[in-house]
């Protein structure tokens, strides 16, 4: 997992007494690998061109992201800690309603089930 995105960085401090996070208040929307290769994958098969945003178009916090990980994977017992310097609380929730229209599609993996998944990648190990 890459500990340059937040949930290979949230993975990385799992042996950690605590998760130490940027900005546990930043809203962000989280969609599963394998939803964004099946929307890539119809948008080559169509005729379609131009920009679209591949998201959930829900927001879930770093926080409550965070906390269900933890729940998930026997941990929920961690602090979690913020240092967010600037006060500044990002919002990144995409609009989807372009490419739901154009090519059918629309996300089909939760984000509880991604977790799962993950967790369970990582129990593995």
């Amino acid at each position: 997992m890459n500990n340059k995105t937040i949930i290979g960085d949230i993975i990385k401090q799992f042996n950690c007494s605590n998760i130490i996070l940027k900005n546990k208040s930043s809203i962000i929307d989280f969609i599963d690998i394998q939803d964004v290769c099946i929307a890539i994958e119809k948008l080559l098969l169509s005729n379609e061109s131009g920009v679209f945003n591949l998201g959930t178009g829900k927001g879930v916090s770093v926080e409550s992201l965070v906390k269900k990980m933890l729940s998930m994977c026997g941990l929920s017992k961690k602090e979690i800690i913020t240092k967010n310097i600037d006060g500044l609380i990002s919002y990144n929730v995409l609009n989807i309603k372009k490419i739901k229209k154009s090519i059918n599609w629309k996300p089909s993996i939760d984000l509880n089930k991604s977790l799962k998944n993950i967790c369970e990648i990582k129990i593995e190990k």
